[in-house]
């Protein structure tokens, strides 16, 4: 009896043992169609970091302007003799893109204004613009016509001078524009005068724009 029992015992041994065996050999398969074991593929290569873009270079500063010694003074009083008399005077100088400005500015009474004196940079643009207008007025030309300014009526002083590269130009322009009364007519200014006041009075009325747009009280008419 004993001896049954001994071989039943071993036989439930074995038995749990093998089980046992086809349990842990079973876990270790992988199923078919499951994913297996992660394995990084040959032929795939990770992406290398981005590079980080370096900013942008600064724009160069741009050249200053070549001197090419463009140099302008301007002068012109307007005025009158009468019982109002008064006057008024404008006068720009430019040396390059440097302007010193003087003009009426404000409210005027009977003809007399106050005046105003600033200094400001021309951009390139408006330098142009100036020598365009001195360029293309074809009378700028050299002349000097001085005469007695004394009676009644209106009389003008106007001077001016440029020099640009190798050309120069001098104006030189006084006396009365309109005599009243008995004051002699021979102190009233030629027609080759008045085309220059004409052109000057041009140039007056850019000169004073220009100064304008720095000092918005500015006569720039």
């Amino acid at each position: 009896m004993q001896a049954v029992n001994r071989c039943s015992f071993r036989v439930m041994q074995v038995t749990v043992l093998l089980f046992l065996l086809i349990l842990s050999s079973g876990c270790g398969q992988t199923a078919p169609g499951a994913p297996g074991p992660s394995r990084a593929d040959p032929g795939m290569t990770p992406p290398p970091p981005p590079r980080p873009v370096p900013p942008a270079p600064n724009p160069p500063d741009p050249a200053p302007p070549v001197d090419d010694g463009f140099r302008l003074t301007f002068s012109l009083t307007d005025g009158e003799t009468s019982k109002d008399s008064h006057q008024i005077r404008w006068s720009c100088r430019i040396e390059g893109l440097q302007a010193v400005y003087s003009g009426p500015y404000g409210e005027c009474e009977r003809g007399q204004c106050q005046h105003k004196e600033i200094r400001f940079v021309l951009t390139a643009a408006q330098r142009a613009e100036v020598l365009s207008l001195l360029q293309s007025e074809a009378r700028f030309v050299d002349l000097e016509e001085v005469l007695a300014d004394r009676g009644i009526g209106k009389w003008v002083q106007a001077s001016l001078e440029v020099k640009h590269e190798t050309k120069n130009l001098r104006i030189r322009i006084g006396g009365m524009t309109h005599a009243w009364g008995k004051t002699d007519a021979k102190g009233v200014l030629g027609a080759d005068a008045r085309g220059r006041l004409a052109a000057m009075d041009a140039l007056r009325r850019r000169l004073a724009a220009l100064a304008a747009g720095h000092f918005k009280d500015y006569h720039s008419n």
